[in-house]
């Protein structure tokens, strides 16, 4: 018997993305993590309403996935917030340990 869209094996990670319509922003985040390893925490998709941290967390406790925080150097820091002295403030990370 074959499967959907007659298929023999089943769907890639990126043609599920492609069928759902209303993405949770836990499975976005989930998808970016196991595709490209990291994102960063001023990722302005996800730093606008401040759940980024929260998703992670849950990610480690009920779903065991072993996400590790590393400082960033990325090219978003010019639009993190200013020190007192005028540089950027360090921002993080979220990283997918590769491992696992």
């Amino acid at each position: 018997m074959l499967g959907l869209f007659g298929r023999n094996k089943p769907l890639t990670t990126m043609e599920t993305l492609q069928l759902e319509k209303d993405i949770s922003l836990a499975k976005k985040i989930h998808y970016i993590l196991e595709l490209e390893g990291k994102i960063c925490s001023l990722d302005p998709e996800f730093n606008k309403n401040g759940n980024l941290r929260k998703v992670v967390h849950r990610l480690k406790t009920e779903h065991n996935a072993v996400i590790y925080k590393e400082e960033c150097n990325c090219e978003l820091k010019q639009k993190a917030k200013l020190n007192q002295n005028g540089t950027p403030r360090k921002h993080l990370a979220y990283m997918k340990d590769w491992a696992s």
